[in-house]
């Protein structure tokens, strides 16, 4: 049989281990890095008839209780026909040329997000990135889904940001 004392003395060291494995635990919270996202609005309009010109407005949220750096970011269009098409990124200095040349893409609703931008700790913000795909009109437009690759400077932070 367990001594009183003992017993006693056991529940109170294992709830003082609890509370410190909670304290650690709530401590570590914000330090793991981790971006979310979702896409706002595709526009799209024919360049020519092997190219077309896509706007994606998104939202990214930082997690993570310190700022990081975009490094990286890509567009893979799945057409209509099934092909996969890699988008080419287009200047942001280019976009508001764009919106005068193609008044197809409407006003422009976000600033746009530009490589080595910084993504502020624990917020969430909305941008704008463009890219010229190497497909017709017709196939990017009746498309069966986008994905917008974004990666941090430390290669530890990622989004895969999707849509149709």
């Amino acid at each position: 049989m367990i001594n009183r004392t003992f017993a006693i003395t056991f529940g109170i060291g294992l709830l003082l281990v609890a509370v410190v494995i909670t304290l650690v635990l709530h401590q570590q919270r914000g330090a793991r890095l981790e971006w979310h996202g979702s896409v706002l609005k595709v526009r799209t309009a024919p360049m020519d008839e092997t190219s077309t010109v896509m706007l994606v407005d998104f939202r990214l949220t930082n997690t993570a209780d310190y700022a990081t750096v975009l490094r990286t970011m890509s567009l893979e269009v799945e057409t209509a026909n099934g092909s996969v098409a890699e988008g080419v990124p287009i200047a942001a200095s280019d976009v508001p040329r764009m919106f005068e040349f193609y008044k197809l893409l409407g006003e422009q609703y976000n600033p746009v997000l530009r490589d080595q931008d910084k993504v502020p700790a624990a917020s969430s913000f909305d941008r704008m990135t463009a890219f010229r795909v190497p497909a017709p009109f017709a196939d990017v437009e009746h498309r069966k889904s986008i994905t917008l690759h974004l990666a941090d400077s430390t290669g530890r932070a990622t989004a895969d940001v999707s849509a149709r």
